[in-house]
């Protein structure tokens, strides 16, 4: 697959640009041991997994800038580079830079996504995924929470609230839940939800949100929604949601210690 992106005069417009954050990660080229090489609106980046707050480096959205970021990525993921390579290739613009022109990514990024899963969809559709009214009575409604790290808990939680439509649309749907226990909660929202295994994402919104409140302390909040988390959904339909989810290194907001959460979930009507 060749992907190129698009010309300084291309559709992608200032306003919509500016709207979006610039160290803001739209797509992944690769994943690491720690770091990722992406895009982002408007140029390509390397991210640090394990330390969210850490500025992500920069490179310009031009071949020269590509070509930057994947040796730079190399430097600090040098066993990736035979996958590297390969991706680089794939993702390389078929066609010729022209002079003086800058590109941006952020059309290509989008197209990806949207077609991705849209292929993703119809698929899931195609194997059964998502099932009907039938799956409400076989996945339950409760979820179970296993946390390490700079926090300890392992609990079991129940339905509080769950909503869903649009499902079994080819593209769109929204489905919600919450689940609560004695010392935690757990929040799952999920657009365009497809059966199968994926990461929290912006576009389609997709984030897991958990609280814990440790016996006579302070509530902690930890979110989701930039690839911390992997989610594996066994059943999506309006009336019923369940599978499971992995967490690395979530760190609370004015934390510094990571935080890792593995759990299950079911919810039906």
């Amino acid at each position: 697959m060749k992907v190129s992106a698009p010309n300084e005069g291309s559709s992608v417009d200032t306003e919509t640009r500016a709207r979006i954050a610039p160290e803001t990660r739209l797509g992944s080229i690769h994943t690491g041991s720690r770091y990722v090489l992406g895009f982002g609106p408007e140029s390509y980046g390397i991210w640090d997994e394990y330390s969210k707050d850490a500025p992500a480096e920069l490179f310009p959205a031009t071949d020269e800038g590509r070509r930057a970021a994947l040796q730079r990525y190399l430097e600090l993921e040098p066993s990736a580079s035979p996958d590297v390579d390969e991706r680089e290739r794939a993702f390389a613009p078929d066609v010729e830079v022209v002079t003086h022109r800058r590109r941006w990514p952020i059309v290509v990024v989008i197209a990806v996504v949207v077609i991705g899963g849209i292929v993703a969809l119809l698929l899931a559709k195609s194997n059964g995924g998502g099932g009907g009214a039938t799956q409400a009575a076989s996945v339950g409604k409760e979820a179970h929470l296993d946390i390490t790290g700079a926090e300890t808990a392992s609990e079991d939680l129940t339905l509080s609230n769950f909503k869903a439509s649009g499902t079994q649309a080819v593209f769109g749907g929204v489905t919600e839940a919450t689940w609560k226990g004695a010392t935690t909660q757990l929040h799952i929202e999920l657009h365009s939800p497809q059966t199968g295994r994926s990461t929290t994402t912006q576009i389609p919104f997709r984030s897991i949100d958990i609280t814990i409140t440790p016996a006579g302390g302070t509530a902690i909040e930890l979110s989701s929604s930039h690839g911390e988390c992997s989610i594996n959904v066994s059943t999506v339909a309006d009336d019923a949601l369940a599978g499971d989810f992995e967490c690395a290194g979530l760190v609370p907001a004015g934390g510094t210690e990571g935080i890792d959460v593995k759990g299950t979930f079911a919810a039906s009507s």
